[in-house]
């Protein structure tokens, strides 16, 4: 499966190649400068307001892995968008944002849960075979209930 989305931080400002709108457990892996064993990195839709949505990415060999968030794949929108990463570096006395990845999102039909094919519907003369079944049966039942009172 194909769920890495790979960016090299060579600025402060880097942008990924893009996703789907829809799909799920993808990563962003982050290469470039020594980031520190775990990193914040917070997600938002908005570059300039609104809320972000804080992961923990880990980092072994010089290589940061996090999970994109699902919930911003799945944005409700109907043209391309972007989702913002910010790289959050902090200490014991302060807290900075070093870097800025942009993640182009283009926008897809929502899919529905899958299912079985339905079954085909039958021809004509094998419904009227089928209601006379259930026709003959019925009458079957009646007769019996019929001699049933009688007795």
């Amino acid at each position: 499966m194909d769920n890495i989305v790979s960016v090299k931080l060579d600025s402060r400002y880097a942008s990924t190649l893009g996703v789907w709108q829809y799909d799920y457990g993808q990563v962003l892996r982050i290469t470039g400068p020594e980031l520190p064993p775990a990193v914040e990195v917070q997600f938002s839709l908005d570059e300039k307001s609104g809320e972000t949505l804080s992961r923990v990415g880990t980092t072994v060999d010089g290589v940061t892995d996090v999970k994109i968030p699902d919930e911003l794949l799945a944005h409700s929108a109907t043209s391309d968008y972007q989702i913002y990463a910010y790289i959050y570096l902090t200490d014991e006395t302060s807290g900075n944002t070093k870097y800025e990845i942009t993640i182009p999102v283009r926008v897809r039909s929502k899919p529905t849960s899958p299912t079985e094919d339905p079954e085909p519907e039958p021809l004509p003369e094998e419904r009227i075979t089928k209601l006379e079944e259930q026709s003959q049966f019925l009458t079957e039942c009646l007769l019996e209930m019929s001699e049933a009172v009688y007795e």
